[in-house]
């Protein structure tokens, strides 16, 4: 398939007026006793499709020259700005001592307080507890525990 044309009627669509179709799609599905979970898959697909064009085209080094013939490398098509930036920088520290120990440090207090934190998870009341390593004695209270329910989703 490389007919684009099933894509036009997004073409206009703002940013608010995708939030308020998502809305009113779900909402009218619900009310007129449609299948919302078939909407949810299909929008799930939708979004997989997108992704995939944004990081095929982003890394495509004909978009990135096209985009650099723009004036300031700056272009608005459909509603949306498209832009060329720097991303993904990364630095090496590795060849400064001092960073790698203060990294040693850090790893060595996550390690301790992944410990504590499973403690807390499992725990009912207040707990007294001797640190193995250090000795140390740490009262631990049990940890609250908020979640959220959703649809997880997977494309076969």
């Amino acid at each position: 398939m490389t007919d684009i044309g099933f894509l036009t009627p997004f073409v206009d669509m703002s940013k608010k007026d995708i939030s308020t179709i998502a809305h009113n799609a779900i909402d009218n599905a619900i009310e007129n006793g449609n299948d919302a979970l078939h909407l949810i898959a299909i929008g799930v697909k939708m979004e997989t499709l997108g992704k995939a064009i944004k990081e095929k085209g982003s890394k495509s080094l004909e978009c990135i020259e096209e985009l650099t013939k723009e004036n300031g490398k700056k272009r608005t098509t459909a509603n949306v700005e498209l832009s060329i930036r720097e991303v993904g920088t990364k630095y090496d520290y590795s060849s400064t001592g001092y960073i790698a120990e203060i990294d040693s440090q850090i790893d060595e207090l996550e390690g301790q307080k992944k410990e504590v934190q499973e403690i807390a998870k499992i725990i009912k009341t207040r707990t007294e507890w001797t640190h193995p390593t250090t000795g140390e004695q740490i009262i631990i209270m049990p940890a609250g525990k908020s979640s959220t329910t959703s649809i997880v989703t997977k494309i076969l």
